[in-house]
């Protein structure tokens, strides 16, 4: 975690007019329910895929690149982000569930709007996400829960690499000039098929609920 804050924090310099704004820093994380979408699908001999719940945690640097006392403010918004991906479903009685471990990095236009009081805001947030697999594994087992067990993925199943995009809203409470907590949603639509095998594609498709602790710099 520590050196994905670094790194984040490194990339200040190549944003042109955040020195004239302010950087804030966040800690953030929550549950989430994710889905994988299928697409090229015969319909009938599709099983449907149920969600599965999961979590989201990472660190974000956001830096304001309009000037500080405008009511309307924009600015760039870097996450680098563990989340978990995956669906499940029933075939005879049969359990199957994917669950991906991915490393997502995004790059977010972010926008603010006053809520009525000079503490709270309201943001708007979208832009492109790229995601590396970490992590697969495959947990099989009864309705009943019995006789549960699970292995990692085939080797080649999946990709490697995932793009797409990611579209969110949060709140900002200011406790004081420098300390503040967020809440929002944040929805991310997979743009590219996972599975390098099989008649069928599936798309990483999960909206998460975030919670954050806030850090700004002025």
């Amino acid at each position: 975690m520590r050196r994905l804050a670094i790194l984040l924090l490194a990339a200040a310099p190549l944003l042109p007019g955040s020195a004239g704004g302010q950087t804030t820093l966040s800690l953030h994380g929550g549950p989430n329910r994710t889905m994988l979408a299928e697409i090229h699908v015969d319909t009938l001999l599709l099983t449907p895929r149920k969600p599965v719940y999961g979590m989201d945690i990472g660190l974000g640097v956001t830096f304001q690149l309009s000037p500080p006392d405008d009511i309307y403010g924009f600015g760039v918004q870097l996450n680098a982000t563990y989340a978990q991906r995956g669906a499940a479903h029933t075939v005879l009685g049969q359990r199957s569930l994917i669950r991906m471990h991915y490393l997502l990095f995004n790059a977010l236009y972010d926008m603010a709007f006053p809520f009525g009081w000079e503490r709270l805001t309201t943001h708007f947030t979208a832009g492109p996400t790229l995601g590396g697999l970490i992590g697969c594994q495959r947990e099989f087992g009864g309705v009943d829960g019995e006789s549960d067990y699970a292995r990692p993925c085939p080797d080649g199943d999946y990709r490697l690499l995932e793009f797409g995009l990611i579209l969110g809203a949060r709140l900002e409470l200011g406790l004081s000039d420098n300390f503040g907590i967020s809440s929002g949603l944040q929805y991310h639509w997979g743009g590219r098929d996972i599975e390098r095998r099989g008649d069928s594609g599936m798309l990483n498709r999960a909206i998460s609920l975030r919670g954050g602790l806030l850090y700004t710099i002025r």
